[in-house]
């Protein structure tokens, strides 16, 4: 397991961003922006529903 700060997270998304940008011609730019919404939307949602979630022990 790879712990990721807030921060860390924020930098992959900029620099895929970044790449995107700078490489508009190449064929997988489009879907790199589309694979990092698809990740960081993922993360969002999983800790939303493990937030509302009770509590078990």
């Amino acid at each position: 397991m790879i712990l990721l700060r807030p921060s860390d997270v924020d930098q992959i998304i900029k620099f895929a961003m970044i790449w995107a940008t700078r490489h508009a011609a190449d064929p997988r730019s489009d879907a790199l922006v589309d694979e990092v919404a698809a990740g960081a939307k993922a993360v969002v949602m999983h800790f939303a529903q493990a937030a509302q979630a009770p509590v078990q022990r």
